[in-house]
């Protein structure tokens, strides 16, 4: 089979596999792994479809980056800065050391430097399991904001630890005062370019009328800023994580309630980078499948069932370091008390319980694991390679399977009342919105009138009274309010 067919088919293999999850009711991640793997077992011969590892970091992690960050708003960041920001980066650090640490344990002989891939690609999660199980409408938005908030910090941190450890392949593990050292210039120089080009794009995109060119320029945003970032020589992870930042800040003027694009291209956008986040995922789970097969073959002086025994435990601790920070972050005095399903303050425990087990490993491991070189820079093979593919596989896998199926029973018993709290943000933010709107079109236009609503909007998440939910949710109705104004006209 040609190779252009061979992708084209692997396309609609991953809409069909997705489909089927969905009917299943299965989480779609272990499908669609499953299905690279029975790509492979296929008796019809295909193309060996091997990943470049450069291909991998230049094309496939800026959209996964940029993606989980433009959907965010900066008060939520704000509000979720200790539970959220701080506590992804010590949970990063914390994850990276203990698990490197651990696979040492499990796999005696192994390379230092594989360990610590290990553990930095084990220290990403992802939030989107309660979605993805349907069980999101169940978690309080105290929660969910600070997942949001680790995530954001978890990209800046893992990635930059990841290239620091990829550099080090053949040779020792990087020194703790040069790691310290180029983290910060990475934040400085990544920072200073992010913001540049996430200004450059907002203003690019406030002259912009027609919305699907301005969902062009979003969608060309984390590849511009990852190509400044490799010319630079500073981290792409926070050149395009503060990029995307900085598009949210400017997305909306707090004085006036301008927004710098169409309602139309607001809601493309989303959808755009909520489906691209999909997508991405979903090939880099089909990849890993295909790749799995023939990296457990070459373990060399580890068995298949030893490795798989090793990726639970490292998944175990992973859930246990999650779980002793949870725990610690909900009996701090500046956490949100959350609500139970009976409108009580939920159980410490209980919340620690889901807070821990609702994050599964990340797609960006595997975008990760398969940008690990074959080779040093000198030209050595790097033996522990197809090692550290297959074990930091099974890890994201496991974990998607194992937590997937079981969060549904674990909110059950939890009981938390996310549901009613999502309901009363919801009708806030829709009739503060209407009634901000309503007064403003006695004297003003539809637009002016609009602008007014999304001043309303933009206080009420000020002061952490509504989620980005409901936010969204309520701006689209002003926009929607808004062009049956015009039409009336």
């Amino acid at each position: 089979m040609p190779e252009v067919q061979f992708v084209s088919g692997v396309i609609v293999a991953l809409g069909l596999l997705l489909a089927l999850a969905r009917i299943s009711g299965l989480p779609p991640s272990p499908v669609v792994f499953a299905g690279g793997i029975a790509s492979v077992l296929l008796p019809v011969p295909l193309p060996a479809l091997r990943t470049n590892p450069e291909i991998v970091l230049g094309l496939l992690l800026p959209p996964l980056l940029y993606a989980g960050v433009v959907a965010l708003s900066l008060d939520l960041l704000r509000h979720a800065l200790v539970r959220g920001v701080v506590a992804g980066l010590v949970l990063v650090i914390g994850v990276t050391l203990m698990v490197a640490a651990a696979a040492q344990v499990l796999l005696p002989g192994l390379d230092p430097v594989a360990c610590l891939l290990i553990g930095v690609c084990a220290g990403i999660g992802d939030t989107r399991l309660p979605q993805e199980t349907g069980q999101a409408q169940h978690l309080p938005r105290a929660l969910t904001d600070a997942y949001a908030g680790q995530a954001v910090s978890a990209r800046l941190l893992v990635v930059s630890l990841y290239l620091l450890a990829r550099e080090a392949v053949g040779g020792p593990p990087p020194e703790v005062g040069a790691a310290l050292q180029r983290i910060g210039t990475d934040l400085l120089g990544g920072g200073l370019l992010g913001a540049a080009v996430g200004l450059f794009a907002v203003e690019f995109r406030r002259r912009i009328g027609a919305a699907s060119v301005e969902v062009a320029i979003s969608a060309a945003t984390p590849f511009l800023a990852a190509i400044l970032a490799g010319a630079a020589g500073v981290s792409v992870a926070v050149t395009i994580v503060v990029a995307a930042l900085t598009v949210v800040a400017r997305a909306v003027d707090r004085r006036t309630g301008e927004a710098i694009s169409s309602p139309e291209a607001r809601l493309v956008s989303r959808h755009v980078w909520s489906e691209a986040e999909l997508m991405l995922s979903a090939a880099l789970y089909f990849l890993i499948g295909r790749a799995l097969p023939e990296a457990l073959g070459a373990l060399g002086r580890y068995e298949p069932a030893q490795l798989v025994l090793a990726a639970a435990a490292l998944l175990a601790l992973v859930v246990g370091v999650q779980f002793l920070l949870a725990l610690l972050a909900v009996a701090m005095p500046w956490t949100p008390r959350m609500p139970g399903a009976d409108g009580r303050p939920a159980g410490a425990l209980r919340i620690a319980a889901v807070a821990a087990w609702s994050p599964h490993r990340s797609a960006i491991a595997l975008a990760l694991a398969l940008a690990v070189p074959a080779a040093a820079p000198d030209g050595r093979p790097f033996a522990e390679r197809e090692l550290v593919l297959a074990l930091v596989a099974l890890m994201v896998v496991l974990s998607g399977l194992v937590q997937g199926t079981t969060l549904p029973a674990l909110l059950g018993w939890a009981q938390l009342g996310g549901a009613e709290e999502e309901r009363r943000e919801t009708e806030l933010a829709q009739a503060t919105a209407a009634a901000a709107q309503g007064r403003a079109r006695r004297v003003a236009d539809p637009e002016g009138a609009a602008a007014e609503g999304r001043r309303a909007l933009a206080r009420l998440r000020g002061r952490d009274a509504i989620g980005d939910a409901a936010l969204q949710q309520a701006d689209q109705a002003v926009a929607s309010r808004a062009q049956a104004e015009r039409a009336g006209e």
